[in-house]
């Protein structure tokens, strides 16, 4: 967090890693030694569980103009933005069933309809352009990376998630859900909408234990035990 905060000073926009790593089930590290992965500029071609980030790219090499997702860098897991740049504008809200990080990351970098967004979200692309337009007008290429790896828990298998297919499949009925709660998120009575939603996650979801277990129990006290400690450290470098 101290490193990330230090990155936005001279950055608009932050991916707080440099690479991470897709866990096993019921792993809170890896269970391979991670050696020089970590330091490859494309180690997912090495180990399909280590990648680097995006903007990690963007700062030491030119995979980011890529235009295969296998290559440019990861769009996901996290991102850190001045407020000021989100006072100017909100993020994009309009990915409703996913893949709006990957719109910010090609956006900050101003590549304005990208291969990567133009064959996903192809009944949308007038509207996320002119977002990605004033997005990358605001941010104004001023990107960064935090030094250092995160680990993503495993939560279901990579495979069933169908990130591509979900978006082509669903981005064309999403396109008539404009009304919004009083907290201001989208919501819909629309029949097909739902049943889509409900067949997506009933065909993703992993069924094999109660999440009351007392193994996930165990596994996420471990989680917020590692996280308070990592904010109480913050805080006293602050302090």
């Amino acid at each position: 967090m101290v490193e990330g905060v230090k990155q936005l000073q001279i950055n608009n926009i932050i991916q707080p890693f440099k690479y991470c790593i897709h866990l096993e089930k019921d792993e809170l590290k890896p269970s391979f030694d991670l050696g020089i992965l970590d330091r490859l500029h494309l180690p997912n071609q090495e180990n399909r569980k280590v990648w680097r980030s995006f903007c990690a790219n963007f700062v030491d090499t030119d995979l980011w103009q890529d235009p295969a997702y296998d290559r440019h860098g990861h769009v996901g897991f996290a991102w850190g933005a001045k407020r000021a740049v989100l006072d100017k504008i909100r993020l994009y809200d309009r990915a409703l069933i996913g893949g709006a990080d990957h719109i910010i990351a090609h956006a900050a970098a101003g590549q304005i309809n990208h291969s990567c967004i133009a064959k996903s979200f192809t009944d949308n692309l007038d509207e996320i352009e002119a977002w990605s337009r004033e997005f990358h007008s605001i941010i104004q290429g001023k990107i960064g990376c935090v030094k250092g790896g995160l680990y993503h828990l495993w939560h279901g298998d990579i495979a069933k998630r169908d990130y591509l297919r979900r978006i082509q499949k669903f981005t064309p009925l999403s396109r008539n859900i404009l009304r919004r709660d009083r907290n201001g998120l989208f919501e819909t009575d629309d029949v097909a909408v739902v049943e889509y939603m409900e067949d997506y996650f009933d065909r993703r979801e992993v069924t094999e234990k109660h999440p009351d277990s007392t193994e996930d129990k165990n596994i996420c006290e471990q989680i917020v035990n590692i996280n308070t400690r990592e904010a109480d450290r913050c805080f006293e470098n602050f302090s």
